[in-house]
Order: C-alpha cells, then structure tokens, then sequence
C-alpha cells in the first residue's frame, strides 16, 4: 500500500521541481545562444562547404547541446506536470481544496494557466480557480516551453498571431494580501532645497540649515483587470493541454495589454519632467540622460514606439549613409549608452526610465471562473479572469518624457 504524503512534502517535491525546470530554462537559453553564435561563425567562416572544418564542428556540437538541454527540460517539466496532476486529482494543501478547487492562498503553482487547466474540471463541478495574479501575467509564465515571445504554432491548438512587446514587465514586482483594495506605502514630499548654511561656526547660536522634505502615507487603490472569452467548445476542457495553451494565448494576452496600457498611463499621469533638446533622436536621449542623472535617476531603458525604435536602427551618418549601429540578425532596437531598448506600441513618444526608482506594479489574487450554464444548449462554456493591480509611481524622477 502506497503511503500518503503530507502537503508538506508535496509543497516540497514541487518547489524543487520549479526550481529544476527554472534553471533548466537558462541552460536552454544559453545553449540557444551558444549555437546561435556557432553558426554565425560558421556562416561567416571561409569553410562554409566543408563539413571538417572546426567551425561546422563547433555548430553541430551547440545543436547537440542544444538539443540534449531541450530534451532535459521536457524531462523536468513533465515531473512538475505530474506533481501537479497529483494536486488536480485531490490531494489537499495548506487549507484544503473544495469543489470550486483550492481556496484563496492554497495556490502553490508559479504558472497560473497550467494551474487553471488541471483545475477546472466541468464534470465535478470545479468552475473556478483563485491563484495569485502575477501567476497571470507574461512577465512571470515562461510556459509552456520557452514562452510566447512570437507568433507560434502549438499542436494541437494553433493561436492567432500576437503583438507581444510590452513595457510593464521592465518594473519590479510585488503582492498584497488577497481582499486588500488598496496599498499603504510612505513617500518622500517636497525638496531639498536648504535654508541657511550647513557649514557654521560650532559656537554659532543661529539658526542651522533646513532642509524642506515631508513624509506622506499614501494609500492608492487597486484597479481591476478582467475579460471574458465566449463560446468556448465544453469539450475543450477534456484536453488539458490544449486548455492551457488557450488560455493563456488569449486571456493572458488581454491582460498583458490592459496592464501594458495601465502602466504607460500612470507614468503619464505622474507628469514627468519632458525636454527634446537636440537635432535628432540620438542627441535628445543623451541630453535626457543627463537630465535624469541631475535629478539623482539612472536610467537603463529607453522605451520606444515601433516607428522610433526602427528610424534609431537605421540612423546613418557620413557622406557615404552608413548606418550608424551594426546591422544584426537577431534583436530590436540598437543599444544606446548602456540603455536596454523597449518597444511597445503604446508608447507614444521616447521615454527614458529608470524602472527600480519609478514604480512598483502590485498585483492581488487572480480568479479564473467557467460558467457552464449559459451556453447549456449549445455545449459551449464561458470563462472570465481578471486580477487586481496596480502600477504605483513613487518617484517620478524615475522617467524623463521626450517630447
């Protein structure tokens, strides 16, 4: 008789797994990258028709390589799937599961959409799933496989095609208590300008320097994010997987673009300091640089709408046009003083970001509900998430607009 195991060591054996398969995933990504430089070398190479040469070796072991690393993390991952097949079949963490799957805080996924599939069941009456919201978001799924960085295929279920350049994943991240409508967070008011001198005489009896700061508790609220898919086939809930990939394509992507559009949206709310001083892109970016750094910011991205992002590719210089940056096969926007390109075309004009200083985007407990019953005749079910976020600017010197 096998012998039970305690949520404890369940809670344990998954953690590792997630951990496992993480780790995998940057082996994966580095073994893509080493083959990526393997070939380029390889193309570059003199030897490009012989097969003994050391750069088609060196190609053909990064594909091995690759190839090896891809086949272990399909091993790890299909050990995470079972752990959580084990949890979808009844076995029972912190709290407990009921019939609606577990309660608020139970969750221990990581991947909310994964999750949702093993959970929603419409034959015993599992129509919802509570998990926390950033297990909703792209920013934290890197499932299934290596992410929906582009338009892909996944058999058996074929997605449209998506526009997945987003700028909120670029800020840190942090969770409030489930039934919380808004976050308590103190900020520093006023300037630093000073009235009188800081150095004096250690006899003086005047009055020493002031410094003109305040502290304010501040208490934003929460806003929600939530859509609702129709007409979904009922028998789509009978193939896991299949489930999975649909809705975190679909569900996942609408959230991604409200959040995106929330994010851009309180940045430009917060009113941030804005200047276009020089003849071009480049010259007005380094000037914005310089502005933030005055003001005690060190920004790292640049955020860029699809059309700026490519003229600053193809900026040319001298008599002869040549591009500015080196033309690559792979990547965005160029680099551009130690600045990491973002595209996203909510963007409407450059902007500068220093993502640590400016904001936090807190998230809540995420929901996913099917409802069976209003497409009773026709077989088809309803399903609606939504999560509780929000994008809290706390020093605006953190963003310089150029414009």
């Amino acid at each position: 008789m096998p012998v039970a195991q305690s949520p404890n060591d369940i809670r344990a054996r998954l953690k590792d797994a997630e951990a496992a398969v993480s780790k995998q995933r940057g082996v994966v990504a580095a073994c893509r990258q080493a083959r990526d430089e393997a070939r380029n070398a390889f193309a570059k190479s003199r030897n490009t028709l012989s097969q003994s040469s050391p750069e088609f070796k060196a190609a053909q072991r990064s594909v091995e390589e690759l190839n090896d690393a891809e086949d272990r993390l399909e091993e790890l991952q299909a050990v995470q799937i079972g752990i959580l097949e084990m949890i979808g079949g009844g076995v029972k963490i912190g709290g407990g599961t009921d019939r609606n799957g577990p309660r608020s805080g139970d969750s221990v996924t990581g991947d909310g959409w994964s999750h949702a599939a093993h959970e929603l069941d419409l034959a015993v009456g599992r129509m919802r799933v509570d998990m926390p919201a950033r297990d909703l978001l792209a920013a934290v799924t890197v499932t299934p496989s290596e992410g929906l960085s582009a338009p892909a295929t996944m058999a058996p279920f074929v997605p449209k095609a998506q526009d997945r350049r987003f700028l909120y994943p670029e800020f840190p991240r942090a969770e409030v208590e489930h039934g919380d409508l808004a976050i308590t967070e103190f900020k520093q008011t006023g300037s630093r300008n000073l009235s009188g001198d800081v150095e004096r005489d250690p006899v003086a009896t005047t009055e020493k320097a002031k410094l003109s700061l305040g502290i304010t508790l501040e208490t934003p609220a929460l806003r929600q994010f939530a859509a609702v898919i129709e007409e979904v086939p009922s028998k789509l809930f009978e193939a896991i997987p299949a489930l999975e990939a649909f809705l975190q394509n679909e569900l996942q992507y609408q959230l991604d673009l409200a959040v995106d559009e929330h994010t851009v949206a309180q940045i430009a709310a917060a009113t941030p300091a804005h200047g276009k001083t020089g003849a071009g892109l480049i010259e007005r970016v380094r000037n914005g640089v310089s502005a933030m750094r005055a003001l005690g910011a060190q920004p790292s991205v640049l955020a860029l709408s699809p059309t700026d992002a490519a003229a600053l590719d193809l900026t040319t210089t001298g008599a002869d046009k040549a591009y500015v940056f080196a033309t690559r096969d792979s990547g965005s926007a160029s680099p551009l003083w130690s600045l990491r390109i973002v595209e996203s075309p909510t963007i409407s004009a450059p902007l500068l970001l220093d993502p640590a200083l400016l904001g936090v985007f807190y998230s809540a407990m995420g929901t996913i509900l099917a409802d069976p019953y209003t497409g009773l005749t026709s077989n088809q079910v309803r399903v609606r998430v939504e999560i509780d976020g929000l994008l809290h600017v706390r020093d605006v010197s953190g963003a310089y607009l150029i414009e």
